[in-house]
């Protein structure tokens, strides 16, 4: 975040598959100074000492004209983001997943499936770690292309939807016991993604 005087110009998203994130504002430093002198009711600027001057007819910068770029304008306050606790388990496992995926050149997931709340949620984290993924590539983030073309192991590959992503790197397993229903099984293969067949297809055995 950018603050100035309590008020927010600038934020960067709370998570992102970004290797560095920067963001910018153009602010004008006289605001502070002011801002301080105006709640101190002076005090604070009287109590500064006296530092010595002497009037040289020298320049020692230059132009402002040269240094400001016209076309800036000095940043206002916007209002700040704040993710609610869901938004931030999701955001956070989602880039958690993805950067231990790439930093460990691994090849995906492996899940074992009960059909139980346990193994549904993590397939879900791994859904929405695909979905942060392309959402990233849609926004033009080239590192998070090229880390996930390395991780699939294709140099052209890019991906069109986070079901076609979940099924090059998601790879489970059923782990049915005896007391595992037919309900149970079905739940466990259609309940996960069965709007797109080829991932489907990669939950069944």
């Amino acid at each position: 975040m950018i603050i100035q005087n309590g008020e927010v110009l600038a934020q960067s998203s709370q998570f992102s598959l970004l290797p560095v994130e920067v963001i910018v504002a153009t602010v004008d430093l006289g605001r502070v100074r002011s801002y301080r002198t105006s709640h101190s009711r002076n005090v604070q600027a009287a109590q500064q000492p006296e530092y010595p001057r002497v009037e040289c007819n020298i320049t020692l910068s230059r132009p402002s004209s040269e240094i400001f770029l016209s076309d800036k304008v000095i940043a206002t306050e916007i209002p700040i983001k704040l993710l609610d606790p869901m938004e931030e388990i999701h955001l956070a496992t989602s880039v958690y997943l993805w950067q231990y995926l790439v930093r460990s050149s691994g090849a995906g997931f492996f899940l074992a499936l009960s059909g139980g709340l346990d193994s549904s949620t993590v397939a879900l984290f791994v859904l929405g770690m695909c979905k942060l993924v392309l959402r990233s590539i849609q926004n033009g983030e080239e590192s998070t292309l090229q880390d996930l073309r390395t991780v699939v192991g294709l140099k052209d590959y890019t991906p069109k939807t986070p079901q076609e992503i979940v099924s090059k790197l998601f790879h489970t397993c059923f782990m049915g016991t005896v007391n595992s229903s037919k309900e149970t099984r079905s739940s466990t293969f259609i309940g996960l993604l069965s709007d797109n067949e080829e991932v489907s297809r990669s939950l069944s055995i």
